[in-house]
Order: C-alpha cells, then sequence, then structure tokens
C-alpha cells in the first residue's frame, strides 16, 4: 500500500484508517469516541515539552479520517496543569460530536481556570 498522507480520498491508508474507524463504531454501535486529548498531562514549565507524549497520535485521528473532533476541559493533573477530553465522530456527524461534548461540559462543570492562574476568571 503506498501511503503518502496526501487527499483522503485518493490515499490508501487514510482511507483505510476511516474505514476501520467506521467498522469500530458501526459494530460497537458508537455516536462518538471519547478519549484523552492526550496520552499524558501538559509538562511542567521546568520540564522540555519535547520528552512528553512521544508517540501519542490521538490528536491525529480526525485530521487523517474526516472526522469530527472536538476538545473539552477534564480536569487536572497532578501537577495542576489541565487535561482535556476528546469526542470524535463519524465523518459528517459534527452535530452529534458537538452535543456530547455540549453535554459532558454542561453536566461536569470543568470549565475552570488552573491553579497556576488561579486570578484568571473563566466566564
Amino acid at each position: 500500500m503506498g501511503c503518502k498522507c496526501g487527499p483522503l480520498e485518493s490515499d490508501p491508508c487514510r482511507s483505510a484508517f476511516r474505514q476501520a474507524l467506521l467498522d469500530t463504531m458501526n459494530a460497537l454501535n458508537l455516536t462518538a469516541l471519547v478519549h484523552p486529548t492526550w496520552g499524558a498531562f501538559a509538562p511542567g514549565l521546568e520540564e522540555d515539552p519535547a520528552d512528553s507524549g512521544a508517540g501519542n497520535y490521538s490528536p491525529m485521528i480526525a485530521p487523517l479520517t474526516g472526522a469530527p473532533a472536538v476538545s473539552v476541559p477534564m480536569g487536572f493533573g497532578s501537577q495542576g496543569l489541565p487535561a482535556g477530553l476528546t469526542f470524535l465522530g463519524r465523518p459528517g456527524d459534527d452535530d452529534s460530536v458537538l452535543g456530547a461534548a455540549l453535554a459532558y461540559e454542561s453536566l461536569s462543570r470543568r470549565r475552570e481556570a488552573p491553579p497556576l492562574f488561579g486570578e484568571c476568571a473563566v466566564h
């Protein structure tokens, strides 16, 4: 298979990835996949960002498959740094993804300033 990460319609790897995503969602009867936006918490100010999250490609699923995705706040890690939760939907079903993310945000009420920025107001 000649993968070049070209346009979705002409790249066999991207097309196969998209089909695998749809097949999985269909088999499990899922409206959306929900996962941490990044597999590791944000590095501290004293850490090298290049050392965190190596090999974590979950934020690449949406652009490679053409699937809609939205990330919302889900809380904080042990160092008080923010973490996000991604809702990834079926290609073309933006409304369901946005609705699921809105429902989560409304119920979780995780919109708060990180402890490092306590003086910031969140509206």
